[in-house]
C-alpha cells in the first residue's frame, strides 16, 4: 500500500512539473505573439503618418511679433519671444473632410501638418486629430478660421513667454566668446610651455562644449517661436441608435472573436499536451517497472 502511495505521489509530480513547463511555454508563445502585434500597430501607424508630408515653406520673411522686450531704461532690447500652440476640440459631420480642410488652413497659411490621423469607431462613426504648425503672425487667423470647419466643443490657447531665458542665454554666450578670444590671444602670445598650451587648449575645449550648448538651445527657442503649433482632435456624431452598418459590423467581429479563441483554446491544449507526452510517457514506464518488480516479488 505504501507503494502505490509513493507511485501516486511521484506520479502527481511528474505531471505538475509537465503542466507548469508547458503553462510557462504558452505564456512565452502569448506575450511574443502580442509583442509582434505591437510592432506591427506602430508600423501602421508610421504609415499614415508618413502620408501627410510637411509643406516646409520659406518662414524668414514673417514679420517677428512686434511687442518687445524692455529693460530698465525702457530701451527696446530684443523682440519679445513667445511661444505659442492652441487646442481645439472640434465635432464635425466628416472627419475625412475635416481632415483635408485643417491640412489645406495650414498650407494656405505658410504652414505645415505635423501628423494626422483617423479611426473608425465600433458604430462605424470616426474620429481623428491633427497637428498642424504655422507662423505667429497666422496663429490667431488660422484658429479663427478653424471654427468654419465643425462645431467647437472646447478651445484652448497658451502662451510662454521665453524672453527672460534666451536674453540670459545671450549673456552667457557672448561671455564665453569673450574668454574664448582672450585664451585664443594667450595661445598665440603668452603660451610657451607644453604643460601652459595644454591647459589652455583643455579650457577651450571645454569652452567650445559650453558654447555649442547655448547656440543648440537658442536654436531650439527660436524654431518653437518662429512656428506656432495648433493641436485639432474632432468626431462624428455617435450613432444613436443601432443601423445595418452597426449590427453587421458587430455581428462579423463577434464571429472574429468567437473563431480567434476557439483558435487560441485550441492551440493551448495542443502546447499542454505536446509537453505532457514525453512526462506521460516516462511515467507509464516507471509505473509498468514498479509493478513488474511487484509482481515478481509476490511470485517469489
Amino acid at each position: 500500500m505504501k507503494k502505490k502511495v509513493i507511485l501516486g505521489i511521484i506520479a502527481g509530480v511528474i505531471v505538475l512539473a509537465g503542466i507548469i513547463a508547458s503553462l510557462q511555454t504558452y505564456s512565452q508563445k502569448v506575450l511574443q505573439s502580442r509583442v509582434r502585434d505591437a510592432s506591427v500597430y506602430l508600423n501602421k501607424e508610421a504609415v499614415v503618418a508618413s502620408q501627410y508630408e510637411p509643406y516646409y515653406l520659406d518662414t524668414a520673411s514673417q514679420a517677428p511679433v512686434p511687442t518687445k522686450a524692455i529693460d530698465k531704461q525702457g530701451e527696446a532690447v530684443v523682440p519679445r519671444k513667445i511661444i505659442r500652440s492652441a487646442s481645439m476640440d472640434l465635432k464635425v459631420k466628416d472627419c475625412e473632410e475635416a481632415g483635408a480642410s485643417i491640412r489645406m488652413l495650414a498650407q494656405k497659411n505658410n504652414g505645415y501638418v505635423v501628423n494626422s490621423n483617423i479611426y473608425r469607431n465600433s458604430d462605424g462613426s470616426k474620429y481623428g486629430h491633427t497637428e498642424i504648425k504655422v507662423p505667429p503672425s497666422n496663429f490667431f487667423g488660422v484658429l479663427t478660421l478653424l471654427k468654419g470647419v465643425g462645431e467647437v466643443n472646447n478651445e484652448s490657447i497658451n502662451g510662454e513667454d521665453v524672453t527672460e531665458e534666451f536674453v540670459d542665454l545671450q549673456a552667457r554666450l557672448n561671455n564665453s566668446i569673450k574668454v574664448r578670444d582672450r585664451l585664443y590671444r594667450i595661445l598665440d602670445e603668452q603660451a610657451r610651455e607644453v604643460k601652459d598650451i595644454l591647459e589652455v587648449e583643455r579650457e577651450l575645449a571645454r569652452l567650445g562644449e559650453k558654447i555649442e550648448t547655448i547656440e543648440g538651445r537658442m536654436k531650439f527657442i527660436n524654431r518653437k517661436v518662429d512656428l506656432a503649433t495648433i493641436t485639432v482632435s474632432y468626431s462624428e456624431p455617435r450613432s444613436l441608435v443601432l443601423g445595418t452598418f452597426d449590427v453587421k459590423n458587430r455581428f462579423v467581429e463577434t464571429i472574429r472573436t468567437a473563431i480567434e479563441a476557439f483558435i487560441n483554446v485550441s492551440n493551448g491544449i495542443i502546447i499542454v499536451l505536446s509537453a505532457l507526452a514525453p512526462v506521460v510517457v516516462w511515467a507509464l514506464l516507471i509505473w509498468a517497472v514498479i509493478v513488474g518488480i511487484t509482481k515478481a516479488r509476490k511470485k517469489k
